[in-house]
């Protein structure tokens, strides 16, 4: 009864100083909302970032072809049409330019690298609406 009591307050202990000594992944509380600014179409709606779910509410731009959801290094602020798509990665293509909308991060895009989010028509390279991260 004494060797199977230490042996279990050992796991306990052990597993309780792991707990302490590991860092906290950034990944598991990524939360984060906001709403869109115009960089070349006037777009109107939020968003919020819950874990791995991105969530647009009453987003409202303009229809084009080829619009893509993406997530970019840049600062909001530096972030434009001629440089939305370097380094930046397409969470998808935008399922439609009205209305609210549910799409999944991929497990290999490591939020931590992004700064900002857009909208944007690859097509035409066209930003129409980003935000800060």
């Amino acid at each position: 009864m004494k060797t199977l009591l230490s042996s279990t307050l050992l796991s306990f202990v052990t597993t309780v100083l792991l707990a302490i000594s590991l860092p906290p992944n950034p990944l598991a509380a990524a939360e984060a909302e906001g709403t869109w600014t115009k960089a070349e179409v006037k777009t109107k709606g939020s968003w919020s970032l819950e874990g791995r779910t991105l969530k647009l509410t009453g987003l409202s731009t303009s229809s084009a072809p080829d619009l893509k959801l993406i997530l970019s290094p840049h600062t909001v602020g530096e972030l434009q049409s001629r440089n939305a798509m370097t380094d930046a990665v397409v969470i998808s293509p935008l399922k439609s330019h009205r209305g609210d909308q549910i799409y999944s991060i991929p497990a290999d895009v490591d939020l931590t690298k992004y700064r900002s989010i857009g909208i944007h028509c690859q097509q035409y390279t066209k930003l129409f609406a980003k935000s800060a991260l």
